[in-house]
């Protein structure tokens, strides 16, 4: 399935996270936590502001930590 919203040439961070909210989690619902594996994406400032503005955390695995490995 994909979504698309109509943005200007450029978004910031916050935005990128708000048009998220609106257009992913309103149609799939919301998680209570995500768990990464420390990949840059999931550091950058889109997915802090994300994890902000929904009240909810991200957790980061460990290295080598075999129950956490290939979860997103």
């Amino acid at each position: 399935m994909v979504r698309l919203a109509a943005v200007r040439k450029s978004v910031t961070a916050p935005q990128a996270a708000q048009l998220f909210v609106d257009n992913v989690f309103r149609n799939h619902g919301l998680p209570e936590a995500f768990v990464s594996d420390r990949d840059p994406r999931f550091v950058s400032h889109f997915w802090q502001h994300l994890f902000r503005l929904l009240g909810t955390r991200l957790d980061m695995s460990t290295a080598d930590h075999t129950q956490t490995d290939g979860q997103i």
